[in-house]
Formats: structure tokens, sequence, C-alpha cells
């Protein structure tokens, strides 16, 4: 972790689904502070010089930070199931709605310029990977599970005996 760098981990005060942001203007305010802060704070991956005079010396690469429902409420001081709450809150919803936008546009974003895995970003937003396996009666079954795939070929192979 950089010198300086600010252990959103340690936000939360006490125990519990506490709604600490009575005003959701205070939850968007904190919100801004995160996005910022994932902004201010980039990962860094350690990487070979791969020729030159400093060829075989380690050093740092940023690499950008997504941002992510988790990590928001972290850095809010909150449990995901709190902002579930919110969520459900009439005069929270159009925030905690505009913050899953700005998450999503980060994500997606980061992914078409290659800055983000796309496996990665799909299974956080729930996206599945879907195959085509065709079936000998002409009947196409999508599927998300390479197991499921495997099992569905195992079971077509078998019935073509």
């Amino acid at each position: 972790m950089a010198r300086g760098q600010k252990k959103c981990y340690t936000n939360r005060g006490c125990d519990g689904e506490e709604l600490i942001y009575q005003q959701p203007k205070d939850l968007l305010s904190q919100a801004y502070k995160y996005f910022d802060w994932c902004n201010d704070n980039p990962w860094h991956k350690q990487e070979l010089i791969k020729s030159g005079t400093r060829a075989g010396e380690l050093i740092g690469i940023p690499i950008v930070r997504p941002y992510t429902l988790e990590g928001l409420c972290v850095f809010c001081g909150i449990s995901t199931g709190t902002f579930c709450h919110y969520e459900e809150r009439e005069d929270f919803v159009a925030v905690t709605t505009h913050l899953q936008e700005i998450i999503r546009q980060n994500q997606i974003e980061g992914e078409c310029i290659g800055a983000y895995n796309t496996a990665v970003i799909n299974k956080i937003q729930g996206l599945a990977d879907k195959q085509e396996v065709n079936m000998p009666t002409g009947l196409t079954i999508n599927v998300i599970s390479p197991e499921a795939k495997d099992n569905l070929e195992a079971l077509k192979e078998s019935l073509s005996k």
C-alpha cells in the first residue's frame, strides 16, 4: 500500500446494519469520495524489466482500480445488505441507482479498453459466457456452465449410439 493511502476497510464504526446516512446527499457525497479514492490509488502490478541496463529489475506498474459495489460499501462503512436497505427506501432510490450506473459504466468502459478482465467483469455483473450445444434433433440449447456443456455432450454421444 502506498504511503499515505487510506485504509478504507477501517471505515466501519459499528456492528450491524445501521443506516448511517440519513440523507441521500450524504451517501452520494461519500460515494464520490470513493470514486476519487479509486482514481487516486491505483493497484501496482510488479513487472520485470525485460531488456536494457535495468533488465531483471522489478518495477511497479500502476493498474487502474475498478469501481465495485463491494468497494463502495467498504469505503462507506456499510455492508452490501445495508446498501440494499437504502435501495428500498424511496428517498434513496435515485442515488443508489445512480451509483450502480456509475460502477457499471466504469466496469464496462474499463473492459472495452482492456484495462479489466472481461471474464471477471462479466462474472461481477452476472453476465454469462453462453455456449451453444447442438442436439441431434436440431434442438439448440444455450448453456452457461462448462460442466453442463460437457454433460450435454456426453448425453448427446450416448443417444447417438
